[in-house]
């Protein structure tokens, strides 16, 4: 097993969410300073519900598993800080308000997993 001697921010191939550009803010809505950095972990995003990751010949499904799944934990770090900074009481064990689909593909398998 690969192990980095750094881990890098994850940039999965493809992220599915919410468009801002085609589903803007309101013009009267005011994002306070402290949410915006917890709104903006995916570029001209919000709220993304599914990350892909896919490995060419040379890449394994393990190395794609691995990236998709730090990917995931990130989106959901980002979403649980976000619901505390808006006075949302955390939640023991499963958040389902906090899922996130992930996709790991090799040429010859498809993993899809929730997060």
């Amino acid at each position: 097993m690969k192990q980095d001697a750094q881990m890098t921010n994850p940039k999965p191939n493809r992220t599915f969410a919410v468009d801002v550009e085609k589903f803007p803010w309101p013009a009267s809505f005011m994002i306070p300073a402290r949410i915006v950095a917890l709104t903006d972990v995916v570029r001209s995003c919000c709220h993304p519900f599914c990350l892909w990751e896919a490995k060419s010949d040379q890449g394994t499904l393990a190395d794609a598993r691995n990236q998709v799944c730090r990917g995931c934990a990130t989106v959901q770090f980002y979403k649980r800080h976000l619901r505390a900074e808006l006075g949302q009481k955390d939640v023991t064990g499963s958040d389902t308000r906090t899922f996130i689909f992930s996709i790991a593909t090799s040429p010859e398998i498809i993993e899809m997993h929730v997060y």
